[in-house]
């Protein structure tokens, strides 16, 4: 299992998914609202727009069964980009009118076979998409085998979406940095220290993490007010005037946001039940998309002292029932994210701790809703008004974890 077998299955669908492509004058492009689903998006809309083919780009932060539904319904082609492996028995099961389905991901995905379905994700080939692989790069190795040599010039941003894993680059993201070097468009830097990569897009040079920021908040934060499609248009186009205006204004909203947040927290909002601890910040986010919530929960476990760095960090929220783009409503639900500190994240290593989405998932699903992600960091969706029953299932999962000898430090 290698990056050769991956290379060989995508191979092996080309002529398939292009042969679908020429017989449509437009797709249906959904991905996720952070960095690597829109670059993943901007790789293979333009792939796909090679062919002469148009998108539609819907942007989602879960794949919510109401939203796989109806897309399943209208038939056609559907790409799921950094976003449905997870839930690819789902996407089977409501898709059996559309021509094709591909989902590209790197989450951990489940299997499932149906004759209209393809499932490309790197951990079918023992590459890890927690270390190894973001969605970006396997995005552009999807579009560097559907338009070969044109996909070139694509790589620089697959290498933005790659900030996504941390640490050094390596697996199929240091093959994507190979290729991003020479466009000539990718230059080494030092960013905050260290060494790192710049990104020239249209004549402004950015750090890769610095342009990774910049399109998380405009495709969360902004969610709501046109936001993921001014972060794909800046990949396309650069930070243009109205884009840096719009970044502007938004980061000014997640600031203000995370103050309250924060300050809610630290007034009593944090609660603690055997290895978890947990918040609930009701409406405060309810305008911004979800995703708001995973980042600010991430933002808590680097801020050291306030965190135990050996218990699970869950938030939750109320989620907003509207989707940008379509007229599906989510209704009653909440959003649940989970972080892992870097104490526990070595006790997952070592397999003597659950990890963040093998415990998420198990929750969420005993109370009617569902969750993915990765071992250090997931998120879900639950029933509003399940939230407390989600903390403390996910108790006794750890506790009967804990009671097999497992957790060995506890």
């Amino acid at each position: 299992m290698s990056i050769k077998s991956l290379v060989s299955e995508i191979k092996s669908h080309r002529d398939r998914i292009v042969e679908h492509l020429r017989r449509q004058r437009e797709v249906t492009l959904v991905f996720h609202d952070d960095a690597d689903g829109v670059t993943s998006a901007y790789i293979v809309k333009k792939a796909i727009e090679k062919l002469g083919v148009a998108c539609h780009e819907i942007c989602i932060e879960k794949l919510f069964p109401e939203v796989a539904q109806a897309l399943g319904m209208k038939g056609g082609i559907i790409f799921y980009v950094d976003i449905g492996s997870p839930h690819a028995p789902l996407i089977a099961r409501v898709s059996k009118h559309c021509d094709l389905v591909v989902i590209i991901d790197h989450h951990n995905p489940a299997m499932v076979r149906a004759p209209n379905l393809i499932n490309i994700n790197p951990e079918f080939h023992g590459i890890s998409g927690e270390k190894e692989a973001s969605s970006s790069s396997v995005c552009y190795l999807f579009a560097r085998i559907l338009i070969g040599s044109e996909a070139l010039k694509l790589a620089p941003m697959a290498l933005v979406g790659a900030v996504e894993i941390p640490g050094e680059i390596k697996g199929l993201n240091r093959i994507v940095l190979d290729e991003a070097l020479k466009t000539g468009l990718v230059s080494r830097c030092i960013w905050r220290g260290r060494p790192e990569y710049s990104i020239n897009v249209k004549g402004k040079v950015i750090p890769r993490n610095e342009l990774s920021t910049r399109l998380t908040i405009l495709a969360s934060v902004g969610y709501y007010r046109e936001g993921p499609k001014l972060a794909l248009r800046m990949c396309e186009e650069g930070p243009l005037p109205i884009i840096e205006s719009r970044l502007k204004e938004l980061e000014r909203e997640r600031r203000r946001l995370y103050s309250l947040a924060l300050d809610r927290v630290v007034r009593g909002g944090l609660h603690e039940e055997g290895r978890i601890q947990w918040f609930h910040l009701g409406d405060l986010f309810i305008d911004v998309g979800a995703k708001v919530l995973g980042t600010f929960c991430s933002y808590l476990v680097h801020r050291g002292r306030m965190i135990r760095p050996d218990r699970y960090l869950v938030g939750f929220m109320h989620l907003n029932p509207k989707i940008p783009d379509s007229d599906i409503r989510i209704e009653d639900k909440s959003k649940v994210s989970i972080r892992v500190p870097n104490t526990l994240a070595r006790l997952i290593e070592m397999n003597k701790s659950i990890s963040a989405v093998d415990l998420l998932t198990r929750a969420a699903r005993r109370v009617g809703g569902f969750a993915d992600g990765h071992e250090f960091a997931a998120s879900g969706i639950v029933p509003r008004g399940k939230e407390h029953d989600v903390v403390r299932i996910m108790k006794e999962l750890t506790r009967e974890r804990k009671e097999r000898g497992l957790d060995l430090f506890f």
